[in-house]
């Protein structure tokens, strides 16, 4: 904030030493409140100020919304790619193949025949 001096000082402000000069205008530091103890009073911002002021926060506003989007549009791209690799690969199942000694090839039967005439009874 800008604030013009009302009465001459020597402040520090974190490690730094800051000096003002009765009617001098400068810079007033975060964490120092020199208008409360009326060494300073503000000055309003000049229209000029204000204006350039307001064009870097919707400058830094409108950068942060790029970026925003930018980063969106990049996760949902990779969540796209993500679901079309999982549709690529073939599903996974949890069928165990047999041993090949219980897979009959076809036209061939295993073991013996039966037949009817083993059902019908024995003439002794």
């Amino acid at each position: 904030m800008k604030v013009k001096v009302l009465r001459s000082f020597t402040a520090f402000v974190g490690e730094n030493s800051v000096s003002g000069s009765q009617g001098q205008e400068l810079e007033m530091p975060d964490g120092a409140d020199w208008v409360k103890a009326g060494l300073v009073e503000p000055l309003e911002e000049s229209d000029a100020e204000a204006e350039k002021a307001e064009k870097k926060a919707k400058a830094e506003a409108e950068k942060a919304e790029k970026k925003a989007k930018a980063e969106a549009e990049k996760a949902e791209k990779k969540a796209k790619a993500e679901a079309e690799k999982a549709e690529k690969r073939a599903p996974e199942t949890a069928a165990v193949k047999p041993p090949e000694a219980a897979v009959v090839p076809e036209g061939k039967a295993r073991g013996g025949v039966m037949s009817t005439e083993s059902l019908k009874p024995k003439k002794s």
